[in-house]
């Protein structure tokens, strides 16, 4: 697993020195945040269910829900004005779900529609974003390059804005490069 350590060892190699070591947390946390919309930190977890209760708890790790499995099929996400056309009673509903809610839920819940008519099993997974302190052994070196830009072009005695957004434009190009369809498994 690629480590923060990893990631500030290699900034601190090619900035010379010259990154300040107090900021990096702060830039390297900055820059793995915005890796989640990416989907490079993907994850799965059994989700319990409970028999004619809709809310189910979602991970605590959650950073952005892609979508639900129940009993192996993909729930399509709905809002409730969407369920109110299909179902004016939907929240009464119970059965086998086939959509789910975020609207009005706290980050980590979501609401199942119809109801679940028994409990687990059958399973529900939740495939989601996760947000982690460590990032991917291969998004090491484009991650220690957009730290560096972040630290090159802020106000300091070393504030190199062309080598700062260099750093910025090949991190970039190596996530780009890395999410090319043909890199996919």
């Amino acid at each position: 697993m690629g480590s923060q350590a990893d990631c500030q060892t290699l900034v601190n190699l090619l900035s010379n020195g010259q990154a300040d070591t107090n900021l990096f947390a702060l830039e390297y946390a900055d820059v793995v945040n915005t890796l989640g919309p990416m989907r490079w930190h993907t994850a799965t977890s059994s989700v319990n269910v409970t028999k004619a209760t809709p809310l189910i708890n979602l991970p605590a790790s959650l950073l952005d829900l892609i979508t639900i499995l129940y009993d192996g099929q993909a729930l399509s996400q709905l809002e409730h004005r969407e369920l109110e056309v299909l179902n004016s009673g939907w929240r009464n509903a119970v059965g086998n779900p086939i959509a789910y809610t975020l609207d009005d839920l706290p980050a980590q819940a979501a609401e199942l529609y119809p109801a679940p008519y028994t409990s687990s099993p059958p399973t529900a997974t939740a495939i989601y974003v996760e947000s982690r302190s460590d990032v991917l052994p291969i998004l090491t070196l484009p991650v220690a390059l957009l730290v560096l830009q972040r630290e090159f072009v802020r106000e300091s005695d070393h504030t190199d804005v062309q080598f700062g957004n260099l750093c910025g434009t090949l991190g970039q190009l190596l996530l780009t490069m890395l999410e090319a369809p043909e890199n996919l498994l």
